[in-house]
């Protein structure tokens, strides 16, 4: 089902990181997420293919600042 990534409490300035969001068989999914997340160019577009997996970069910027990258998933 669709899933929110809550802003952290454990952030610490520095850390950087890879997520992988895979749909499953059924595809749709839309995640959301907390305001610490700032996405270069605006919130990605998550198309939903069945099966695809997206991929988000992200850097510590700061506690409670988070700069993320995101790559459409095939």
């Amino acid at each position: 089902g669709n899933r929110t990534f809550a802003n952290p409490t454990n952030q610490v300035a520095g850390q950087s990181g890879v997520i992988f969001v895979k749909q499953d068989a059924t595809g749709g999914r839309t995640p959301t997420f907390g305001a610490h997340y700032k996405f270069v160019g605006g919130t990605p577009y998550f198309g939903g293919a069945t099966n695809a997996t997206d991929v988000i970069w992200y850097f510590v910027q700061a506690s409670g600042t988070i700069i993320c990258t995101f790559a459409g998933g095939s």
